[in-house]
């Protein structure tokens, strides 16, 4: 068992991964395809989780049905296992994510789980600079699935699109969420099950909407978590938006 805190970067001392997991929130608006476009980037990249593959779908007046993200998901999500909940306006992702954590908590030192969700659905500008931001982040943590395995040998969690701050300066989160100082700005991440499920306050995820990106900063330090796509140095702040299509020189459109 490793302990919280003391992990040292570059340090090659955990055991290799073996088992991918998958957890996924979906809200499946009816007012846009957004979420479809998102469960379309993940479909084309399901082979290569080879464990648990969750979904959770959110439920509302203003929802398609669970039957139609199954639907899109198609044969090659045959095995997803899809937990229906009710949708929270207020928190969005982060109203599921501890019950998707708690589906697949272990302490198998092999084992890692990817996190994502249908980014996008309330983006109202900038929904060009969107697109290539999301299809950024499943193009460099599943197509490079080997890649963040190996960072995860040194690092609890691996995401793109870094973000740390100064201590001394104030949250870059819209609605000022003081919490830790660094994120993986659009919450899609790996993370190691030793590691993340090993930590006491694993289980305390901020009560917050933007509290599933916060999530990782509560456990660990900004040198513990490795990014595997930088579109500016990690340390430099203020950024660049991450909406800014210039920031993407080969950008991935939306597969038909």
């Amino acid at each position: 068992m490793k302990i919280p805190g003391t992990i040292k970067p570059n340090a090659y001392f955990w055991p290799s991964i073996q088992r991918l997991n998958l957890i996924y929130h979906v809200c499946p608006l009816r007012k846009n395809e957004v979420w479809r476009r998102n469960v379309r980037q993940l479909r084309q990249r399901l082979r290569i989780f080879n464990g648990r593959k969750i979904v959770a779908v959110v439920l509302g007046d203003d929802m398609e049905p669970c039957s139609s993200v199954r639907d899109e998901f198609g044969h090659d999500g045959h095995d997803i296992e899809l937990l229906q909940l009710p949708n929270d306006p207020e928190l969005r992702e982060t109203a599921t994510f501890l019950q998707l954590l708690e589906e697949v908590v272990s302490l198998d030192e092999a084992e890692a789980t990817f996190y994502a969700h249908t980014k996008g659905n309330s983006t109202r500008d900038n929904a060009l600079g969107a697109e290539y931001w999301r299809n950024a982040m499943y193009h460099h943590l599943l197509d490079h699935v080997n890649v963040c395995r190996d960072l995860l040998l040194r690092h609890p969690c691996v995401g793109t699109h870094k973000i740390v701050w100064p201590s001394t300066m104030r949250s870059p989160f819209p609605n000022r969420l003081s919490v830790g100082n660094w994120m993986f700005a659009g919450t899609f991440f790996w993370f190691r099950h030793d590691a993340v499920f090993g930590h006491p306050n694993w289980h305390e995820v901020p009560h917050d909407r933007y509290g599933a990106e916060a999530w990782l900063s509560t456990l660990f330090e900004p040198d513990e978590a490795a990014t595997v796509f930088q579109p500016w140095p990690a340390s430099e702040y203020p950024m660049p938006s991450p909406y800014n299509p210039g920031l993407y020189c080969e950008p991935r459109r939306d597969p038909a």
